[in-house]
């Protein structure tokens, strides 16, 4: 039975190489998506986020084409909703909007590779940083905001409190712990993607 077991080579790792069935599904890609619900009393809605396993995929550059993909087919209030409604939301009448936040990859370790806010059918790709200086700059952002954030919250500003602590988070997309994002294969797949305007 072992002699089925075929290896292929890993971009990511220096003469490697990895079983073809984990390789292929080595990068997992996500939907965060905010949803509003109906609340007991039938005429208030209140708002919650959930995370949607889109599928796995062999590269980051494969894995940033199934989140533009997903992106693409269920870019539409219905398709979406109809994705809300099966995975998250079962009651046909509970549900009264829905709409994609941001895409984050997974390597299969479930660390963070990369994260994006998303629009529509677009993603806005946040670049992992790589050396240290700008590391620090970006953990020194995070934390500024969330002590602001902290600070409205304490005078009830909450919608101004919640979208400071989303900049923070996505700030934190950054500082992806991941050694895949050091590797040269990676720079290279993002070069070609032309992803961030510094490529």
């Amino acid at each position: 039975m072992s002699q089925n077991i075929k290896f292929v080579p890993n971009p990511y790792t220096a003469g490697g190489s990895m079983r073809e069935d984990v390789f292929s599904v080595q990068f997992s890609v996500y939907v965060e998506l905010e949803i509003g619900l109906l609340d007991n009393d039938r005429v208030s809605t209140y708002s919650q986020s959930s995370s949607h396993f889109v599928g796995g995929a062999p590269t980051v550059s494969e894995a940033v084409d199934l989140a533009s993909q997903f992106l693409a087919k269920y870019s539409h209030d219905d398709a979406l909703d109809a994705v809300a409604r099966e995975y998250i939301c079962p009651e046909e009448d509970c549900l009264e909007w829905s709409s994609a936040q941001s895409v984050r990859i997974y390597d299969r370790e479930h660390r963070l590779i990369m994260g994006g806010a998303a629009a529509g059918s677009t993603v806005t790709w946040v670049e992992p940083v790589t050396s240290i200086p700008e590391r620090a700059e970006v953990e020194a952002k995070i934390e500024a905001l969330l002590s602001e954030a902290s600070f409205e919250a304490g005078w009830d500003n909450y919608s101004t409190a919640k979208g400071l602590r989303r900049t923070a988070e996505r700030l934190r997309w950054k500082l992806s712990p991941s050694p895949i994002v050091l590797t040269p294969y990676f720079a290279q797949e993002l070069a070609q993607k032309g992803l961030f305007a510094s490529h």
